[in-house]
């Protein structure tokens, strides 16, 4: 081989080593590419993950806090997505044993309400024997009628009060007419009885009552003695 290579030189054609090449480098081709043909290519491709660097880097407080209030070591997620889960299962059981406790007090209500109103409709049905036109439905409906029953008011004593106006001439005029009969009665048998007074004038007679000279007044007063129970003495 030395011997060829020789007579090649004597020739001038003895073969030259060739030069070494530089081996390329990657990263500054990279460069060059993502600067330069394939730049928008490359910002294309990369933007979702700046983005979401981003973000993370502004959550990360939120995450030390959520980290610290845990007592988690920085880093942990999984551990922190273990107590985020167990913190909201918490307060679905919390929020279903809260509705669990509304929907009792709702039926406690309902029942309480419903009791309340028979006790009402009862009172209402005996009440009526006194006053006929008496009509629970239409009465609640007065604010002064509800008023009255919401203070532990039993349904007469509420009608008597709303319909004072009403009842109360209607009352004295049946009150009136009662105590008219009783004192006639009461002057018709007195006048069939003998005089009481002692002879020979001792004494002096009581006067006789005469129900159709009396005044508005003075009858009214009588036939409240009367109705009071007062025995009144006719001559």
């Amino acid at each position: 081989m030395e011997l060829i290579n020789f007579s090649l030189a004597l020739f001038g054609e003895a073969e030259t080593p060739a030069a070494e090449e530089s081996a390329p480098d990657p990263g500054a081709e990279f460069d060059r590419l993502i600067a330069g043909d394939y730049r928008e290519q490359y910002e294309a491709k990369t933007r979702p993950l700046q983005e979401s660097a981003d973000k993370y880097a502004a959550l990360a407080p939120v995450l030390a806090e959520l980290e610290k209030r845990f007592g988690l070591s920085s880093g942990d997620t999984a551990g922190l997505q273990e107590a985020l889960a167990r913190e909201a299962r918490d307060r679905e059981t919390e929020k279903a044993s809260r509705e669990q406790e509304q929907q009792q007090w709702q039926a406690q209500q309902h029942s309480r309400a419903q009791a309340i109103r028979e006790q009402w409709e009862a009172q209402a049905e005996q009440a009526k024997q006194v006053y006929p036109g008496l009509d629970l439905r239409s009465e609640l409906r007065d604010p002064r009628f509800q008023s009255l029953l919401c203070a532990n008011v039993d349904v007469a004593t509420a009608y008597q009060v709303v319909h004072l106006n009403e009842i109360l001439p209607a009352a004295m005029a049946y009150t009136a007419k009662a105590v008219e009969g009783k004192l006639a009665g009461a002057l018709t048998a007195s006048s069939g009885r003998p005089g009481e007074n002692g002879a020979g004038g001792q004494g002096a007679a009581a006067p006789k009552l005469d129900a159709s000279k009396m005044g508005r007044a003075e009858f009214q007063a009588l036939c409240r003695r009367i109705a009071g129970g007062e025995k009144i003495s006719f001559g």
